[in-house]
Parts: structure tokens; sequence; C-alpha cells
């Protein structure tokens, strides 16, 4: 290098320009250095004239370095740059060098000149030097290098490490530098380091000694393995030595784990050195190459193994040892061997190393699932239950080591297994593989689970039950078993009890999918028929709305019934229908209404309730089951049998009966009779099992309103006998009598009872709901009078809510020992003979002792307000709800008309107008005819 170089210096510490610029004039002359303090005054100073280096400290108050340098590079593209910076950031340096950057310096504190002076003498070009001789070149690579590169003199002493010291053994370059180089090498082997140096710098190189291994000593005293290679040179009359030390810890562990990993091969293994001779042998391979034992060391493979010429043996070993590269490969040898391998071979400089195995079997098993693969896709062709049967059995033969073959398949009629198209289970033995229904192949299909047995001789089974000895027995799920074997023990191999499983596993997918199939079509058959049936429903479910209108605008039970008979009747596929109502004195379902093609029918029937010849039809069963009954062909279904006749000559050929009912009342049945067998299916049952319980309510809630308008009442007294009712009995123990004041209907449908009882104990009353089901909580409210009020809960479906529910108020309960005596109001109109019933139905002795007539209607508390709110405005009802839960009515009153008129947003003489219409609409009704 020749020549002043102007060096431009962009650092902001005036402190550190001062150290750089002192050393530079001291001892580096043929270096000029000009220094700046930002990036801007370094561009005025690059426009002033030409600059040899620009070097740039990373933070710069305008910007930062790599920024400025970068920029450099881009407007002057050869002049060498040096970027530094205050951390070792191997990031930062990638960037840096990748911009364009020529160097990278870690800036130490303070900063070292000498190190910075290096950086730019080696980015500096000499313009005689190639560029792969230059110290920038060599300054690179030895930054960019990750093994640790030094260089030491004949003293050892350490004149130059790079950075990647510090990653190896924790010492920073400039720690090192002036050291001795002994302080990288342990004790152990300080004494053969520095002989080994002497030996070979007394040589001139000539010792071996250029590769060598060694143990390092960290900064921290602890060791680290080194592979260490020398080069030795000249310089300026003195001799240097630089070697590369690389940390192989981590390739010491992995050979480590290769030894013993070696060690552990169950595979054949031989080795081959270069001329294609072996050099070992395990003894897996001595068993399956060298089964005569020779001896095979140092013979060669080709003169003891000359099959192996020109085949894939030949030719990928010699493309491995060509190549250097791994093969894999799988190879037949013919005779003597004759044998499939799977080999593995590694190429080295001075051998190949081979592993193998033996796959002969895998060959095999993959020849057996090759053949099961086409017998799959042959089965999915099978249309019949015997085709694929007949291909299973072949499959068989051809894929099992098993001469004896058969399957079995569920007869569902006669309930046993038997043998497919005969009586033999298999050609080749002639007979019944097993001469009982019941044992091994019923066992297998009825359990689901497969039998492989060695020896059957061994097993209970008597000799002359079976003439196999050896057996694998897989259910077919639902359609029976598949059975291989043979007449000799011990004949069955794993892969044989695998290829069958896998061939039972197909044949049942087989015989499921033809199942299918045959089901699809019955399916689509049915299909057709369900469409029809769905139409049909469809018009009944018009025709059903129809008589809901029908129904809401009746007077009577007689015009609604007549109302329902006429709609049907006039809908197909009715023929005609009927409703009859429930005779309690002669048991007979009577004729109340018909509509259709009628001819005398009614007149020629009788029908009962009871269970007689004349109770068994659907009419009966539909009174007593409350559910619909359906006799689809009354041709040939026996239970119509005292009405077939009749029914046949005026065109009826199925029936259905309908109960109508509201809760657990019943108020008669409906008769419908079609003109085509198999008429009413699943659905259209369903519809008309809820128009049914339809015309119920509506029935019930005429029954309802005429209770409503009546205006008398009768009070119904009745002596009850029955030892197991828990409430009679409770009542008889404490002497107490029931008063029931009033009932409440709540949201949950259960029934708030109310109810008064002289001298009574409030715990023990209220103890009542551990003793009796219908009472879910009994809970005592207050005295009165000298009588205690208690809240009783009673369940929906319990006694007394049935009879609230159907107009009937309980009014006394009370028992001795001589019985229990109740007395409950009824409306003048009811029919006194259904509250006897529900008596008789509840109680084991009834007798009604007396009737007494009212003055006064009968009205439960849910039909008062429902009245109530019927003749309220929904401004009213919203004012008068909203003064009660507000505390308008109470004393003193929590709120003012004139607050609840703010909370609606009207005047207050508005609410005051409401709440007094409201009240006046409430007393009417309360005194109304006193």
């Amino acid at each position: 290098m020749t020549g002043s170089i102007p060096v431009l210096y962009v650092e902001p510490d005036p402190a550190a320009v001062d150290t750089v610029v002192t050393a530079v004039s001291e001892e580096y002359p043929e270096l000029s250095i000009t220094a700046v303090g930002s990036a801007a005054e370094a561009r005025d100073r690059l426009a002033d004239g030409p600059v040899g280096c620009v070097v740039s400290a990373y933070d710069l108050p305008d910007a930062n370095g790599l920024e400025l340098l970068e920029a450099v590079g881009s407007e002057h593209r050869d002049l060498p740059t040096v970027l530094v910076a205050g951390r070792d950031d191997g990031v930062l340096a990638r960037e840096a060098l990748s911009a364009g950057v020529s160097d990278y310096l870690r800036r130490s504190d303070p900063i070292e000149p000498a190190l910075l002076v290096r950086r730019i003498e080696g980015v500096v070009p000499d313009s005689d030097t190639p560029v792969e001789r230059s110290g920038a070149h060599v300054e690179a690579l030895t930054h960019a290098a990750s093994d640790v590169i030094v260089t030491v003199d004949e003293a050892g002493t350490i004149r130059f490490v790079n950075e990647a010291v510090e990653d190896v053994f924790g010492y920073r370059p400039e720690e090192l530098v002036g050291e001795p180089v002994t302080t990288l090498v342990s004790d152990v082997d300080t004494d053969r380091y520095l002989d080994d140096l002497r030996e070979y710098l007394r040589t001139d190189g000539e010792a071996d000694w250029g590769h060598t291994e060694l143990t390092g000593c960290r900064k921290d005293d602890s060791t680290v393995p080194l592979e260490l290679s020398f080069g030795r040179f000249e310089y300026d009359g003195r001799r240097f030595i630089t070697g590369i030390a690389r940390d192989i810890s981590e390739h010491r562990r992995l050979r480590s784990e290769l030894d013993e990993l070696i060690g552990r091969v169950t595979d054949a293994f031989y080795g081959l050195d270069s001329e294609w001779r072996f050099t070992y042998l395990n003894e897996r391979a001595d068993e399956l190459i060298n089964p005569e034992g020779k001896e095979l060391i140092g013979e060669t493979v080709w003169e003891q193994f000359p099959g192996a010429l020109d085949t894939g043996f030949e030719e990928q070993y010699r493309r491995a040892m060509e190549t250097q590269t791994p093969v894999a490969f799988e190879e037949h040898y013919p005779e003597p061997l004759d044998s499939w391998f799977e080999v593995r071979a590694y190429p080295s400089e001075t051998g190949l190393s081979v592993y193998f195995q033996d796959i002969d079997d895998r060959k095999r098993r993959e020849r057996q699932l090759e053949t099961l693969n086409e017998v799959s896709q042959e089965l999915t062709t099978a249309e019949t239950i015997e085709g694929v049967d007949r291909i299973a059995i072949e499959a068989v033969d051809e894929t099992l080591s098993l001469p004896i073959a058969s399957i079995k398949v569920y007869n569902s009629e006669t309930g046993y297994l038997e043998p497919v198209g005969g009586d033999w289970d298999s050609p080749a033995v002639g007979r019944r593989l097993f001469e009982s229904r019941r044992t091994v192949p019923w066992q297998v299909f009825a359990s689901g689970e497969p039998a492989v047995y060695d020896d059957l001789n061994a097993t209970d089974l008597p000799a002359e039950e079976t003439p196999l000895r050896s057996a694998i027995v897989l259910p077919l799920g639902k359609h029976g078993v598949l059975i291989a074997g043979s007449d000799e023990p011990d004949a069955i191999s794993e892969d044989d009890v695998a290829l069958a499983e896998i061939l039972a596993a197909n044949t049942t997918s087989a015989l499921d999918r033809v199942d299918r199939e045959r089901a699809l079509r019955e399916q689509t058959e049915r299909l057709e028929e369900q469409n029809t049936a769905l139409e049909r429903v469809q018009r009944l479910n018009a025709v059903i709305r129809g008589i809901v209108q029908e129904l809401t605008h009746a007077s009577t039970h007689e015009t609604a019934m007549q109302a329902v008979c006429d709609r049907l009747a006039d809908s197909e596929p009715y023929r005609f229908v009927w409703i009859g109502i429930h005779d309690p004195a002669t048991d007979e379902i009577t004729p109340e209404a018909f509509g259709g093609v009628e001819e005398g029918y009614l007149d020629e029937i009788t029908v009962t309730a009871d269970e007689s010849s004349t109770g068994m039809g659907p009419a009966g069963r539909a009174f007593r089951s409350h559910e619909p009954s359906v006799q689809n062909d009354l041709y040939t279904d026996p239970p119509f049998e005292p009405w077939r006749q009749a029914a046949l000559e005026r065109g009826y050929r199925s029936s259905i009966s309908i109960p109508i009912v509201h809760r657990d009342t019943i108020y008669g049945v409906l008769n419908l009779y079609a003109e085509e067998a198999n008429a009413f299916n699943g659905t259209e049952r369903d519809a008309l099992g809820e128009l049914g319980e339809t015309i119920g309510y509506a029935l019930n809630a005429l029954d309802r309103k005429r209770d409503l308008v009546s205006d008398r009442s009768l009070d119904l007294e009745f002596r009850l006998h029955d030892p197991a009712d828990p409430l009679l009995a409770l009542l008889a123990e404490h002497d107490y009598t029931i008063e029931f004041e009033n009932t409440v209907h709540r949201a949950d449908d259960s029934l708030q009872a109310f109810v008064a009882i002289d001298e009574a104990d409030p715990e023990t009353v209220s103890g009542f709901e551990r003793e009796v089901d219908d009472i879910e909580e009994s809970r005592f409210v207050r005295e009165q009078d000298g009588a205690y009020l208690f809240a009783w809960t009673l369940a929906p479906s319990s006694f007394f809510p049935s009879l609230v529910d159907q107009g009937v108020l309980p009014r006394l309960l009370a028992a001795d020992a001589d019985g229990g005596r109740a007395v409950v109001r009824i409306s003048r109109t009811a029919a006194v003979r259904s509250v006897i019933d529900r008596f008789e139905a509840r109680y084991d002795e009834v007798e009604l002792i007396a009737q007494r007539e009212r003055d006064e209607p009968i009205t439960t508390q849910r039909e008062f307000e429902t009245e109530f709110k019927d003749l309220l405005t929904d401004r009213q009802e919203e004012i008068l709800r909203l003064a009660t839960v507000s505390g308008f009515f109470e004393w003193p009153r929590a709120t003012t008309a004139q607050q609840i008129a703010d909370m609606i947003g009207v005047s207050q003489p508005t609410v005051s107008r409401h709440l007094r219409a409201g009240e006046r609409t409430l007393f009417d009704l309360l005194f109304e005819g006193d």
C-alpha cells in the first residue's frame, strides 16, 4: 500500500475522535484522518473532494451509520466503508455486509485505534494486489468464519484471533492478543501441544502435526474438545502458524450415539472395502447369505456371489461408491438363496457398509394383499349373497395356506347357520364341517368374537364333531361366519389369521352393501306409498283446520260432533264417520252423530266399552286405553269379527277409532272407516289422535261456558271408604275436617288450594306433604276466626286438580273411623254421573248421599279472572296492574296517581278515570244480581 490514504471518520463522540486522530498521526502516518460529527457533515465533505475510506459510528445525531454508509456506497461504488457499532450484533453485521459495507468493527470502550487501522488497511485495496489476496478479502473471511482462527508466533504468543473465539472460548479477541496460546489449551494437553509445536517449527512443517485433536480450556475453566488444522507462513522474516480450531462437542456426541446405535443393530450387516472385499459380517448376515459357513472375510463379493452381477445389487453398489451417496433398494437374489432382500448401503472413501433384511415374508404378504385387493374390487360388483359368498371362498383358496374353506349364513326362518348353496360346507371335505348346529360356528356368530384353534382335538368337542384339526372361524356381522382350516394341527400362521380377518371384513362389507341395496329398493317402494299417504295427510290437515273453525263456533256438544262428522265424511278416503258416547247404564258406546255412507250400519251393530267380544273392536279399545286404535284390514283382522259382514257390505275395508279426551275426561269415540285396506298409517294416526284431543278441548270449553252462564249450582255429598288412601287416613287419625276456601292455578299447572282446618296443629298439617303424594307442599298461612289456614300445592295430575279442571269445586273433606265424607259443588247443568265416575275411580267405595241445590253460579277463580280481564280495556288493565304493583292501593299509599301518570306518559286525570272504571267493572262483576 503506497501513498497517504485520506480517511473520513464520522464520530459524534469528541473523546473517541481525539483518541483515534492522535494515535493515527503518531503511529500510522500512511493514513490521513478527517473527522466530522454527523451524517450531514460527512456528505458535505464527500462533495468537497476524494476520500480513500469512510469510517462511521452507528449512532449519529441525524441518522444511523448503516444508513449513511449504504447511501455512500450507492453514490461512490468503489469507496471502501467500515461500520463501527457499540455492540456485538450478528444481525447488524450481516445487514451491514449485505448493504455493501466493506467491513464491520465492534467498538471497544475506549476504542482501540490499532483494530480500526487494521480494518481500514484491510478494506483499502492495493492496486497491485488481486482481490482474493487482498487484506479486505482475508478480513472478511476471518470475520465470517464460525470456527476460531488464531495466529501465533514462534514463541507461541497469540498475534491474531477472530471474533468466533468468544462463541467457543468466551474470550473477546482483544483479551487474547499477546497472551500465550496455551491459554486456550487444557492443562492435560499443554505439554503435548508445546512439544508438537516445537517439532513442527523445527522441521519446517514436515512433522505430522497438520491435523490433531486436543482439549481446549474456556474462560470459565470448562473444557471443550477441539479439532485443529495448522498452516505455516513467513512474514517480514519471521515464522508464524495460523490454525483453525473447531468445537467438536456435537460431533463427538453424534459419533457416540452412532456407535451405540450400530451396537444395537439387529439387521444383517457386512462391510466391503474399496476393492469389494468383505471386511466384516455380523451373525445375522452369516445366517442369511452364508448358510454353508464359508470364510468370506477377504474374499470379493462378486466372486462369492456371482448371482449379484448384472443385477440391482451390482448397479446400486457401484453407483453408491461412485457418487458417495447412500442407496436403498429391494432386489431378488436367485438360487441358491432364492430370496428377496431390502438393502441400505452407505459408502465412504474406504468402502461400503451394507445393511439388509430378508423380506420374503413381506413380499408374499404383498402378493396376498394384492390378491385381496382384486377380490375386494370383485366383491363390489356382486349383487346377491350367493355371489358374495362364492367370491369369498375362492379368495380363501387363493390367499391362505389352508385347504378347507366354507361360509355359513344365518337363516332367519330356521334360526340356524346354513351352508351356502347346498348341504355340504366344503367340497374338499364332502360333509358338514361341524355336525352340531350350536357349536363353534354358532358361538362365534352369537358373540361376534373370532376364534382360532390350533388343535380342535384339544377342546371339549367330540372327535366325530368335525374333520378339522386347525380352524379359523370369523364372524360376518349379522350374516353368518367364515370358516377356514386344515385337517392337520398347528397349520394356521399369524399371516393366515390377519389375511382371513381382512377377507372377512371385506366380505361383511359386501354383504352389508347387498343388504342395503335390497333395503333401498324396498324403501323406494315404501316411499312411494308414503308420498301417497302424505298427500292424504295434507288433505286431512286442511280438513282438520276447517273442523277447528267449526268447533270455535259450536254452541253445544251435538252441533260440534255433527260438524266433525260432516267435515271428515266429505274428505277422501273416508267413507263413513260416527261419534259414540258412553252410556254408563248399559256400558254401550251409542251413536251421537254420524256422516257419510251409513246405510243402516249403526242400527245393525252393538259396540261396548267392556272387554266382551263387542268391546274388543277399535272403538272399545280406544275408549278403555284413551289411545287411537287401528284395524287396517277388516276382512282378515279377527278382532273385527262381530261387525265384519255389516262393514264389508257397505264398502268399509279399514277403520280407526280415536278417543275424544281432555286431560283425564273422555267425551266419546270418533270412528272413521275407509274404502281401502291399510288406509291409516302412523302419520295419519297421529294427526287424527291430535284431532281427538282438539275436539275434547272444545267440548270441555263448551261445558265451562255453560257453567259460567248457569245461575244455579249443586252441592254433592259423598260417603267414602278407602283404607289405603293416605289423606283420608291422616284426617281420621287427627279428627280433622278440611274446608276448601279457594283454589288458584299456578303457572306450572299445579293447583294452589287454600284449606281451613279447625283446631289443627300447624306442624302436623305441614308434614302432610311427606305422607301424601298428591300434596307437593303444605304451608301454614295464618290463623283466622279460630281456624288455621294452609296453602297446599297439589300435583297437576292428582285428584282435586282434575276436579277443578272440569268445573267441580271441592268444598269439604273429612274422615273418621267409619270412613270419609266429601262435598263438591258443580253447576246445575253439569253431568252428575261424570263426577260420580271420578270419585269411583279414586276411592274403593263411593256413595252419593245428598244433592243440594244452590242459588249461586259455580265460578272458579281462573274463570272469574278470565271474565274480569275480558271486560277491561288494554289501558285499564295496564294502569290497574301498575297501580297494584307500585303500592297505589296500600295505606298509606306508596305512589300517587300523578306518579303513575308520569310512568306511562299520560295525564293524572286519565289515570284516575281508568282506575275508577276498572274498580266499577270489578264491583259490578262481584255484586251483579245481589
